[in-house]
């Protein structure tokens, strides 16, 4: 895991909040209290998609808002290996963000290390130490301080740093 500490996001230089909290093995779905997002936090996140999983989710939310909606599809509607971006506020959804299939990092059964990396102006995600994606931010981040991963997958570690 160490090597994800320093690729391919430097470490962030000040310490606030839940800074250095982990979390192994939490029963899914993962609800956890992360603090007040800021510029410089990272969130950890390893697991495994379940063999047969069609789908998991990571979101970062204030209340029911979601600032954050990270969904993994291996077979989900008509998408088939897609991460769709969005966000949700005052119960409507956004415009979608897909990736494209050819950029699918993930495989059922296969463990995965999940990067977020807090921007001022966006989230930057990386997956098994390569930059896969970004998303600009449609919600306050100070407003954004809770954590919660659904869907057919194993969580083995979370881990705040920042």
């Amino acid at each position: 895991m160490a090597n994800i500490v320093h690729a391919p996001y430097p470490g962030a230089t000040s310490c606030q909040g839940l800074c250095g909290l982990k979390i192994f093995n939490p029963p899914v779905p993962v609800t956890q209290n992360i603090g007040t997002l800021y510029p410089g936090k990272m969130i950890f996140i390893s697991g495994t998609p379940n063999p047969d999983c069609p789908r998991f989710s990571i979101n970062l939310k204030s209340g029911k808002e979601n600032a954050f909606h990270f969904d993994v599809r291996f077979s989900f509607g008509n998408d088939t290996n897609v991460i769709v971006r969005n966000a949700k506020q005052d119960t409507k959804w956004g415009t979608p963000e897909k990736t494209l299939s050819s950029s699918f990092p993930f495989c059922r059964g296969n463990s995965f290390e999940i990067i977020i990396l807090v921007e001022s102006s966006c989230y930057k995600v990386a997956v098994n130490n390569e930059h896969l994606v970004e998303f600009n931010h449609r919600f306050p981040l100070e407003k954004v301080d809770l954590l919660r991963i659904r869907g057919d997958v194993k969580i083995s570690m979370v881990r705040i740093q920042g």
